[in-house]
C-alpha cells in the first residue's frame, strides 16, 4: 500500500531566541561611523542606563564619558595637589549653648571648578577607593587643626571624624590613629570617631575586636545616623561606643509642640539607660532645640547654629562666643 506522504517525516524546530549578555553597539550612517570609539561611548552610556538594550552613539554622549572621566582622573590627582579641605560644623551644648566641639567634614576644592558639593565626590571616592587615602588624611589633618585650638586656649574641644566602611576593611585604622594621635600629641579622650550602623555590623566580630582595640588608646567612638541602618538591638550592648548620633531625618519630624517625635524621645531614653552620649544632627529651629533641651539630649549640630565653616571662620565663632560670655558677667 503506497504511503500517502512524499518524503521523510518533517520535524519542526523552534529557532532559538538571540540572547545577549551585555549592550548592542550600533552605529548609525552616515555621521556616526567615521568616529573613533563610537561603539565604545554607546556601550558605555548603555552601561549607565540599564543593560540589555541598544543605545546610539552621540557626540553628547562622548562628551558626558569624557568628562566623567576627568571628573576621576582630577579627583585622583586632588590629595597630591593640595585641593582637600576641611570644614567644621560646631557640635554644640543643648542646654548651655556653648560649643563642646566640632565635626570634621572633608570637602574638594577644585583648581578650576571651585568647591565641589560632597554628594558628587565622596560616592566616586567610595567607588574607587580613594575615600581610603582621604579618610587617613581627614584624621591626621582634623588631629593638626584640634592641637592648633588648644594651643589658642580652647582646651575643652573635641573633634569628631567620620571612618568609611572600607577605612575598616583596609585593617590599618589602630595604626593611623595611633600615629595622628603621636604625632599631634593631642588628648585621645578629645577625638571622636563616627562610624555608621551597617559599616560595624559588616563582618560585626571582626570590626568589634578592631574598634576595641581603637578605644583601648582613649578614643571615644560614636554610632553615626542611628536609627537608619541595621538597628539591631543585639549588637547594641556589644559596640564599644560612647555616644549615639541622631539621624537628621528623625529630628526634622520635631514639629512645634514636640508631639511627632516618638524615636527621638526612645533613642534618647536608650542611650541614657546604657550610659551613652546623644548627638542630635540636623537641628534647624529653635522648636527642636527646645524639644531636645526637655528630653536631656546632650548636643545638637545644625544650622540653628552654624553651618560648616572652614577653621578660621569657626575659630571667630568661638572669639564670638567668648567676647559674648564676658559681656554677660559684666553686665
Amino acid at each position: 500500500m503506497a504511503s500517502s506522504r512524499s518524503g521523510p517525516p518533517r520535524i519542526a524546530r523552534r529557532r532559538p531566541r538571540p540572547r545577549h549578555s551585555r549592550p548592542h553597539r550600533l552605529r548609525r550612517y552616515p555621521g556616526d561611523c567615521g568616529q573613533t570609539g563610537a561603539g565604545s561611548v554607546s556601550c558605555g552610556c548603555a552601561k549607565e542606563l540599564g543593560r540589555n538594550r541598544f543605545e546610539t552613539y552621540s557626540r553628547q554622549c562622548e562628551a558626558g564619558s569624557k568628562d566623567a572621566l576627568s571628573f576621576e582622573s582630577d579627583l585622583h590627582r586632588a590629595l597630591s595637589r593640595d585641593e582637600l579641605r576641611l570644614h567644621f560644623q560646631p557640635k554644640v551644648d543643648v542646654e548651655t549653648g556653648c560649643v563642646r566641639g566640632a565635626e570634621a567634614l572633608l570637602r574638594w576644592e577644585h583648581s578650576e571648578k571651585g568647591l565641589i558639593s560632597p554628594g558628587a565626590f565622596i560616592p566616586l571616592a567610595e567607588e574607587t577607593g580613594l575615600i581610603v587615602p582621604f579618610g587617613n588624611w581627614v584624621l591626621h589633618t582634623a588631629c593638626q587643626q584640634l592641637a592648633k585650638w588648644c594651643d589658642a586656649g580652647w582646651n575643652e574641644l573635641g573633634i569628631s571624624v567620620n571612618v568609611a566602611s572600607l577605612q575598616l576593611k583596609d585593617g590599618n585604622l589602630l595604626g593611623v590613629v595611633r600615629e595622628a594621635l603621636d604625632a599631634t600629641r593631642i588628648d585621645p579622650a578629645r577625638l571622636t570617631l563616627e562610624l555608621t550602623e551597617s559599616a560595624v555590623i559588616e563582618n560585626a566580630k571582626e570590626n568589634i575586636e578592631a574598634l576595641t582595640r581603637i578605644r583601648g588608646l582613649g578614643v571615644q567612638l560614636s554610632l553615626d545616623d542611628f536609627g537608619t541602618g541595621y538597628s539591631s538591638l543585639s549588637y547594641l550592648d556589644r559596640l564599644p561606643i560612647d555616644e549615639f548620633k541622631i539621624d537628621r531625618s528623625f529630628v526634622a519630624r520635631i514639629d512645634a509642640e514636640g508631639d511627632d517625635a516618638p524615636i527621638v524621645s526612645a533613642v534618647i531614653a536608650m542611650a541614657r539607660h546604657l550610659g551613652l552620649k546623644v548627638v542630635a544632627e540636623g537641628v534647624e529651629k529653635e522648636a527642636q532645640r527646645n524639644y531636645l533641651k526637655q528630653q536631656r539630649c546632650d548636643l545638637y549640630q545644625g544650622y540653628l547654629f552654624a553651618k560648616p565653616l572652614p577653621a578660621d571662620e569657626f575659630a571667630e565663632r568661638l572669639r564670638a562666643a567668648a567676647a559674648a560670655d564676658l559681656s554677660d558677667l559684666a553686665s
